[in-house]
């Protein structure tokens, strides 16, 4: 099998590692659709390569650029650190997605917020457009 591009060696190491698609996606933060692109080729970026590397168990130089041996030593202590490492990123993906839903959940009470005091200051344009008509009367 050709390793030659990163979509090749990121396909290859998730088979490797056992997951599906969407499992990997789902324990660094993308979807499966982000992952299936990666692996198409259809896009060659990520903001979430080492973490990818990191629940694959790979090297990152490897992962991206096909330096270097693919994986990294297999002992006890380094497979402690990785187990450790995809926790750690499942947490933080986790609480990215708790941030997101609060921003959310911002963005739509600000814009209720906007659209309110847009109803208040055309209410206050009439007001004041009734007071000036009623003082020329």
């Amino acid at each position: 099998m050709q390793l030659n591009d990163l979509k090749d060696r990121l396909r290859f190491a998730r088979k490797q590692a056992g997951f599906t698609q969407s499992q990997l996606g789902e324990l660094v933060g993308l979807n499966q659709s982000a992952i299936n692109k990666l692996e198409s080729g259809k896009s060659k970026n990520s903001g979430q390569i080492t973490s990818l590397a990191m629940v694959l168990g790979v090297n990152p130089l490897w992962l991206v650029h096909g330096i270097g041996e693919m994986g990294y030593q297999n002992d006890s202590e380094n497979m402690a650190t990785q187990t450790t490492n995809i926790q750690q990123t499942f947490d933080i993906t986790l609480e990215n997605n708790k941030l997101k839903e609060v921003m959310q959940l911002f963005h739509k009470r600000i814009s209720a917020l906007e659209t309110r005091l847009s109803q208040l200051e055309a209410r206050e344009a009439l007001l004041e457009e009734k007071r000036l008509f009623s003082s020329d009367s």
